[in-house]
């Protein structure tokens, strides 16, 4: 066998990624919660700077029922919900009821 055909040497990869051998489904849970902590604080930085009214329950009930649907549903459900051939992520869900929810309940209520 010439010096080109030669196969790559495997135990070279495992001096250099026994590192990942180490890595535990734990913290990447945690970095993952993380994240979605991180884009929590990004709308909630959003809702403050528009200056939507959080005195008022429908925004609350709304901003919650997402939050909710969002991590819920990432740590619930085993990260999606299949409806046919369609899985759907927890974050897909929430937009997709938020936007549901915000449109059908009034903004304000005629007494």
């Amino acid at each position: 066998m010439s010096e080109l055909q030669k196969p790559v040497n495997p135990s070279f990869f495992n001096n250099q990624f026994v590192i990942f051998s180490y890595w535990k489904w734990t913290p990447s849970g945690c970095v993952s919660l993380i994240l979605y902590g991180m884009i929590s604080s990004v709308g909630v930085h959003n809702l403050v700077e528009e200056k939507v009214d959080l005195k008022n329950s429908r925004n609350v009930f709304v901003a919650a029922l997402i939050l909710v649907l969002a991590i819920g549903v990432k740590y619930g459900a085993n990260d999606d919900i299949a409806i046919g051939p369609i899985h759907l992520s927890g974050l897909a869900i929430a937009a997709i009821v938020g936007i549901f929810i915000n449109a059908i309940i009034p903004n304000k209520i005629d007494s």
